[in-house]
């Protein structure tokens, strides 16, 4: 669903064509709203169009309101990138087919697994040394940002470069251990 100056490019048809896809192309959103299971919304976006006259005459032509979805499933979900501009009026958000801000929550969540998997993948736990007290290690990067959060821990894992020399987890700064020996 989308204004003719933004409708698939043709190797994108080719592409589900090939793939025996079953689709419909149009620009009139309450025509099909009844047979949609997810409606996933984006606004209009300004950058896509060379010319400015023909981003003004499409640019709110997709506004989901509590009326157009008179029509729609029970179960029809509704997803968003979010932010929003005004392509779903804020009545929408009470609307229990609105599943953007779970979207949301859920998008956050993914990336906060995948900061992990990636410290996994780093042996981040078993080379961690933290804290001043046990390395007595501190960033000496003026931009790192263990120096603008007051209660941030230092954090160093081992380098690759040798025994004594640790790696910022923040900023990647690499430090030289200090030993009394």
């Amino acid at each position: 669903i989308s204004p003719s100056e933004l409708k698939l490019p043709k190797y994108m048809i080719d592409t589900l064509n090939k793939a025996g896809a079953s689709y419909i192309v149009t620009d009139d959103m309450e025509e099909y709203m009844s047979e949609l299971d997810i409606l996933y919304m984006t606004r209009v976006q300004k950058e896509r169009f060379d010319d400015i006259a023909d981003y003004d005459k499409v640019k709110d032509c997709y506004i989901l309101t509590q009326e157009k979805l008179k029509t729609a499933k029970e179960s029809m979900r509704i997803l968003h990138p979010l932010p929003r501009v005004n392509e779903i009026s804020r009545k929408v958000d009470d609307d229990k087919r609105a599943a953007y801000f779970r979207q949301t929550g859920n998008g956050k969540l993914m990336r906060m697994a995948l900061i992990l998997k990636l410290f996994d993948s780093l042996d981040y736990k078993e080379n961690r040394v933290k804290g001043t007290p046990i390395a007595n290690l501190v960033c000496n990067n003026p931009k790192c940002i263990t120096h603008k959060e007051q209660e941030l821990d230092q954090s160093f894992i081992k380098s690759d470069k040798g025994e004594d020399i640790y790696k910022c987890v923040y900023c990647e700064n690499e430090i030289k251990l200090k030993t009394d020996k």
